[in-house]
């Protein structure tokens, strides 16, 4: 299998092991969408950033729309 259908949604991307995942997963050619506070780019196209705080529900209900 192709990991080019592949997709993950990873939380807290921004530093740490949620970076650490996403920068992995994107090396073997998946599509991440990924979430934290901070704004992040990891440069590379397969990469979309959601900024949000997840622990705010009002921010959580915005970008679930």
């Amino acid at each position: 299998m192709s990991n080019a259908d592949s997709v993950a949604v990873i939380t807290g991307t921004s530093s740490g092991l949620g970076a650490a995942i996403a920068a992995a997963l994107l090396q073997e050619g998946w599509t991440v969408v990924g979430l934290s506070r901070r704004p992040v780019d990891f440069g590379n196209p397969h990469y979309r950033h959601i900024q949000a705080d997840l622990g705010n529900l009002e921010q959580v209900r915005e970008v679930a729309v």
